[in-house]
This record gives structure tokens, C-alpha cells and sequence, in this order.
């Protein structure tokens, strides 16, 4: 975030730093297997990673190529990728990496509270939060979830 865009009550969403470099990372890893295999999970993996990234900038382009994805997996087992597809995975890198970010303002001119949450399920679940409101001092948590709170 900007001091400036702070001030005035904007917000600059942005994708942290590495996450667009890790998709890179994977898509040059798929273009440099033999053969340029992609399998059904790398495809639904990806997917969700593009639109993730591209939740955090100015940028709404890469929509087809997430669709390009989606129907990739609908078919079981690797397969070589199409020049098309090879063409699409370029394409969604570069436009994450020149994307701007994504402008956040209120709608008001009112002080605003911001709360914000967000959780993961790598090797473990967990879940955060952090609250800014004017005149106050920042209030957050972060836990890791037990097993037993997941179960269905």
C-alpha cells in the first residue's frame, strides 16, 4: 500500500510478492517437461492459482485461459499440450506480471473499519484475522486448526 493511497482511504490490492513468480515457476516447468505434459490436477491446481492472482490485480484477462484449464481436466491422465495451450500459459504469466493492482475505495467518505480474513490447508489448516479501525491500534489473530473441528 501507498502512504498516499492510505491517506485518502484507497487501498492497492496486490498479489504478495513471489506468488505470480511461483506460477511462472510452474508453467515453465510444464512447457520444459518432456513431452509438455499436463495432468488433470496440475490443470485444476493451475487454475485455481491464475484466478486467485488475478483476484489481486487491475486485470481480467486471464478468464480464458482458466477455461482453457477447467476443460483441460475434464480428461483424465497427462497428455501433451496443444500449441494453443502452450500460447495461453504465456499469456496468463505475462498479463499477471504487468497487472496493476486492484484499487480498493470506500463508499464513503466515513472512517472506515477494515477486517481482514483469510485461512489455508497446506500441511495444516488455519485461519487469520486482522481488524483496522481509525484510532485504534491493529488487532489480529491466527490459529491453527485441530483435526477433530474439520471432520464432517
Amino acid at each position: 500500500m501507498d502512504d498516499k493511497d492510505t491517506e485518502s482511504g484507497i487501498l492497492d490490492l496486490r498479489n504478495r510478492t513471489g506468488r505470480v513468480d511461483s506460477i511462472e515457476v510452474t508453467v515453465n516447468e510444464i512447457l520444459g517437461a518432456e513431452g509438455k505434459k499436463m495432468d488433470s490436477k496440475r490443470a485444476l491446481s493451475l487454475r485455481g492459482e491464475l484466478a486467485f492472482a488475478e483476484g489481486h490485480t487491475f486485470c481480467r484477462l486471464t478468464a480464458y485461459e482458466a477455461r482453457a484449464l477447467s476443460e483441460w481436466a475434464s480428461l483424465p491422465g497427462p497428455r501433451g499440450l496443444t500449441e494453443e495451450m502452450e500460447l495461453d500459459l504465456r499469456l496468463a504469466v505475462h498479463y499477471l506480471k504487468h497487472a496493476g493492482p486492484r484499487k480498493v475505495r470506500p463508499k464513503s467518505d466515513e472512517p472506515q473499519v477494515l477486517i481482514f480474513t483469510d485461512g489455508a490447508c497446506e500441511d495444516s489448516t488455519s485461519t487469520g484475522g486482522l481488524l483496522l479501525a481509525p484510532g485504534m491500534q491493529p488487532e489480529f489473530f491466527g490459529c491453527v486448526m485441530r483435526a477433530g473441528y474439520l471432520e464432517a
